[in-house]
């Protein structure tokens, strides 16, 4: 039998004093990090940026384990249609997700006057938080006066009526902070999987790694974490309807790179021949 450590994040230790209290929270994770390394014959990693955060630190010293990088991966079943992906008259962006003070939400509706500006139906949607933190976002939008333009449907348990309000859009946002140590730096962001199944054009920052594949694939723009650059970033991908339909196409283009058949034949295939650590790419 054989073994195997999946990995889904990293938490550095050394030289942090932004921890408090949580760092009891990380030092257990990392207790139980090297158990795991330790005990197992096999560590995929579902970021190859985890591998370097581990070189830094000092904690990889297992060369017996056979190491791969794993991204997250979608069903195919949740990928739409060729034909969904349709010029539209106006962009709908969509923000799904918690609404955390990693994510830049606020950035989002006090770009929203200036998009207006540009692109007076362009209309803005958050998928996720509820009570006070919506509260907060929705009484921004009231004082910048962009409330009608902006929609709050709140957390949802439903996954059809997220998938739907989600191919209703064109522009999937997740403006992260761009920092290593905030927590999407070493993990997987799984909101943009769901961007790219549902055929949205994506603008992100640099901090999840995925935003290499948006470039690599023209998928989106990767943008900074302020308000010009946000805007910045939409002018360039709203230049024309053309450009805006060929990213979201080329947004469906590489979910397909991260269905779950695709990537573990690759992976099972590495292992059994004996590979080590190396990011998963494949175009369809």
């Amino acid at each position: 039998k054989t073994a195997v450590y999946f990995s889904a994040d990293f938490h550095p230790l050394k030289g942090r004093t932004d921890l408090g209290a949580y760092k009891i929270y990380v030092w257990f994770d990392r207790v139980l990090d090297q158990f795991n390394l330790l005990h197992c014959d096999a560590v995929w990693y579902n970021n190859p940026r985890q591998i370097q955060g581990r070189d830094k630190e000092g904690v990889r010293k297992h060369p017996r384990l056979k190491e791969r990088s794993l991204p997250l991966p979608i069903s195919r079943h949740d990928i739409v249609d060729d034909s969904a992906i349709v010029p539209v008259a106006q962009p709908i962006l969509c923000y799904l997700g918690q609404l955390s003070q990693w994510l830049g939400m606020q950035v989002l509706i006090e770009a929203m006057p200036r998009l207006l500006s540009s692109h007076p139906g362009i209309h803005l949607r958050f998928i996720g938080g509820s009570g006070a933190e919506v509260e907060e976002l929705r009484h921004l939008a009231d004082r910048l006066g962009v409330a009608d333009s902006v929609t709050f449907y709140g957390f949802i348990t439903d996954q059809q009526k997220i998938e739907r309000l989600l191919r209703e859009c064109s522009i999937g946002v997740a403006l992260y902070r761009n920092h290593p140590y905030a927590p999407i730096y070493y993990g997987d962001a799984a909101k943009i999987k769901k961007y790219f199944a549902a055929g949205l054009a994506v603008v992100t920052t640099g901090a999840p790694f995925v935003s290499e594949k948006i470039l690599e694939y023209r998928a989106g723009c990767v943008t900074g974490e302020t308000v010009d650059e946000f805007c910045a970033a939409m002018g360039e991908l709203l230049k024309s309807p053309e450009h805006l339909l060929q990213c979201r196409k080329n947004a469906l283009a590489l979910s397909r790179s991260y269905v779950d058949s695709v990537i573990m034949s690759d992976v099972w295939r590495d292992f059994d021949n004996g590979a080590t650590a190396s990011p998963v790419s494949r175009r369809p």
